[in-house]
């Protein structure tokens, strides 16, 4: 503030020229120096609540981002691959899709894949006004006839309605889109699911339309294999299934995968047994079997059964471990498996039916077949009942009714919290460097204050500073009252300072105009102004003769006035006294000039009376 004020400032030259002995040349420096450490220090201190405020915000806007991002972690990701193709759904919503189910509604591992389908397809924004349903129930109403009838009522249903893309589930619902239902939208493409791959070579049958198949191939080998790593004293594998399984066929394949092991296993099947004899048979096997679990539609008697509960029953009696090929089938006490998946069978459907809508993949062959997934899933329950030895499973494997460890089960929070606290960690020690910054700055700043008021208090100076556009009071000194007489509440503002301190209309507005003038320019450029004198009307009446100055740093406005009246007082008496001693000069030299005239005129006299020569030229 002393260099930005300057030597030569007006409030210097009023305590250089003005002030005399009252203040001396290093008291000035020390004062000048002090209100300019003070007003830095008050604008630092602004400055650091600013900045603690703002990272105050910021700290706090943090914390709920890792909230935020701490909740997201821990809610688990919706499994399936229909995030990928969130993009893809603007052509995608336009489209019409049919799905044809062979069976009623209600069968798990139908309602299963059409879920999954729904899904994807509706996680891409595919309308449901848009996808069509059809549940033929072909399992329990299967003669010519209805068929025939059920591919007239489609088409005429259907006929209006361009048909995009066909999906089927099972078998059954592919044969009729392909012999009776041919005429229902003829050349649109058909997205064939659980349909049945005898052999490994792939399928045989010509189609009329082009064909994607998801195959149904149950992994009965990798099954197996799983079942023997658990269980390596195994001699002899029952396969429970039935006859009727046209619509889930299991046992051509189911051979074709067991033959590797033809002469090292025994391999015995239940369909030429009824159920009851079924449920005693495996309930009453040795030690070295295990059994594997197929879909049972019906026994040798044709008598029809539900595959799921046919599964529970199984798991209650057998008396050695059994496995499964399909998930659905594992809470059911059956240990589980090399699995297929119903709902991520609908859900590949659904990402390879977007694809197809979308361009991204083009049938350009007549049959195309899709690799199927498969998943070693386990109960954990009865693998720990049954003995099995759950380290040989794959890394990969997922474990139904596994009991959640402390780690286990809060992982992701532990981790998630540890991050977030160290973060905090990191956020409170630099809260409590600025923090202690910010004290060590307010300590100084209350310091700096405590010399100023010293300063300020003991000055012969009056203060009084102001801030903002209004000039609204923030502090006067003792000599401001003492001076005048008027406390920061007799003059809050500015404006409350002009009628009190010059009463006198006139004399007011000329000595306001040319103050505004100035205060404004200085306020403008943040400057101080040249001195000004007036005459200041006290409290109690008197007068008195002030210099003012003013200096401005943007955000206070500091005033201040030196007493001038005993000075001009002084002044006046001194200039009084030098004129009555000019008067006292001037009577003094007249009188002396009218006595040297007589003194002349005499000697005058004295000469032309004189006759003595030598005498005569003396008084000459």
């Amino acid at each position: 503030m002393y260099d930005a004020v300057g030597e030569k400032s007006g409030f210097l030259q009023i305590l250089v020229y003005y002030g005399g002995k009252m203040i001396n040349e290093n008291d000035q420096k020390i004062l000048i120096s002090y209100i300019n450490h003070i007003l830095i220090e008050k604008n630092r201190k602004n400055f650091l609540e600013t900045v603690n405020i703002i990272f105050m915000n910021k700290f706090r806007l943090f914390l709920l981002v890792c909230f935020l991002l701490f909740m997201v972690s821990v809610i688990p990701h919706r499994s399936g691959f229909a995030e990928e193709n969130l993009l893809l759904h603007s052509n995608a919503a336009e489209k019409h899709i049919l799905i044809l189910n062979s069976h009623q509604q209600g069968l798990p591992i139908p309602d299963g894949v059409i879920g999954g389908v729904l899904r994807s397809l509706k996680m891409n924004q595919v309308s449901v006004d848009n996808i069509y349903i059809e549940h033929l129930d072909f399992f329990r109403f299967n003669t010519p006839g209805h068929r025939a009838d059920m591919a007239r009522l489609l088409e005429k249903k259907y006929k209006n309605i361009r048909i995009d893309l066909i999906i089927t589930v099972t078998k059954p619902a592919l044969d009729f889109i392909d012999n009776e239902g041919k005429g229902l939208s003829p050349y649109t493409p058909v997205l064939a699911t659980i349909i049945p791959v005898e052999k490994r070579g792939g399928i045989e049958k010509k189609f009329k339309r082009k064909v994607a198949i998801l195959p149904w191939r149950m992994d009965s080998a990798g099954t197996l294999r799983y079942a023997l790593e658990l269980f390596p004293e195994t001699r002899r594998v029952v396969v429970v299934n039935g006859i009727h399984d046209e619509f889930l066929p299991f046992l051509p394949s189911a051979r074709e995968d067991f033959a590797a092991w033809e002469g090292k296993i025994d391999f015995e099947y239940t369909m030429d047994l009824t159920y009851n004899e079924m449920i005693k048979r495996i309930g009453s096997l040795p030690p070295d079997c295990i059994v594997i679990y197929a879909p049972y539609f019906a026994d040798k008697t044709g008598k029809s059964f539900i595959p799921v509960e046919v599964a529970v029953m199984v798991g209650k009696s057998a008396n050695v471990p059994v496995f499964s090929l399909i998930d659905i089938y594992i809470n059911s006490g059956i240990i589980g498996g090399s699995v297929l998946q119903s709902g991520i069978i609908g859900e590949q459907a659904g990402k390879f039916a977007l694809d197809l809508i979308n361009k991204r993949i083009a049938l350009t062959e007549q049959i195309t077949l899709v690799k199927p997934v498969y998943v070693p899933m386990f109960d954990w329950i009865q693998l720990n009942r049954s003995g099995g030895n759950i380290s040989v499973l794959p890394p990969e494997s997922v474990f139904l009714k596994r009991p959640l460890t402390l780690w286990g089960q809060y992982k992701v929070i532990v981790l998630a919290s540890t991050a977030v606290f160290i973060i905090m960690i990191i956020f409170s020690s630099a809260l409590v460097s600025r923090n202690r910054r910010l004290k060590a700055a307010e300590q100084s700043i209350r310091e700096s204050e405590e010399k100023f008021k010293s300063m300020a208090n003991t000055t012969p100076l009056a203060i009084y500073m102001s801030s903002g556009i209004e000039q609204k009071a923030e502090y006067i000194n003792p000599t401001f009252t003492k001076l005048f007489g008027y406390t920061i509440e007799d003059v809050p503002f500015v404006s409350n300072w002009w009628p009190l301190a010059y009463p006198d209309e006139e004399y007011r507005k000329t000595i306001s105009e040319e103050w505004q003038r100035k205060v404004e320019n200085a306020i403008i450029n943040r400057s101080e102004i040249e001195p000004m004198e007036a005459v200041v009307t006290c409290k109690d009446g008197s007068r008195k003769n002030i210099l003012w100055g003013f200096v401005s740093t943007g955000i206070q406005n500091w005033a201040f006035g030196l007493d001038l009246t005993e000075r001009k007082q002084a002044e006046a008496k001194i200039n009084d006294l030098l004129a009555a001693k000019e008067l006292l000069l001037q009577e003094v030299h007249h009188r002396i000039k009218n006595n040297m005239n007589t003194i002349k005129g005499l000697l005058t006299l004295q000469l032309t009376a004189e006759e003595n020569p030598s005498a005569a030229a003396s008084l000459r």
